[in-house]
């Protein structure tokens, strides 16, 4: 247990975004509050990041227009096999 602990706090925004997708968060406060202790401004960055990547993409949230939903793209559909047998 503790291995896998190191690992999500290993810093690495592709294996922290593809943690916190696989897990069904899909807000920014989901992710804050997942247990992975990462600052705000560190899960802002990732998050553009990966939206600049193409792996995520932003939308509203058809029940509360204020909260944004990140939801995986097609590419990383494609890439998640290939992601998680590097995993």
């Amino acid at each position: 247990m503790a291995k896998i602990d190191k690992l999500r706090a290993s810093g690495c925004p592709i294996a922290f975004g593809l943690d916190m997708l696989l897990k069904d968060k899909r807000t920014y406060g989901e992710f804050l509050d997942a247990g992975e202790g990462i600052s705000t401004n560190t899960l802002a960055d990732r998050l553009k990041c990966l939206e600049a990547m193409g792996v995520i993409e932003r939308s509203p949230d058809p029940e509360n227009w204020r909260k944004i939903l990140y939801t995986l793209t097609e590419k990383a559909r494609d890439l998640a096999p290939i992601i998680l047998e590097i995993v």
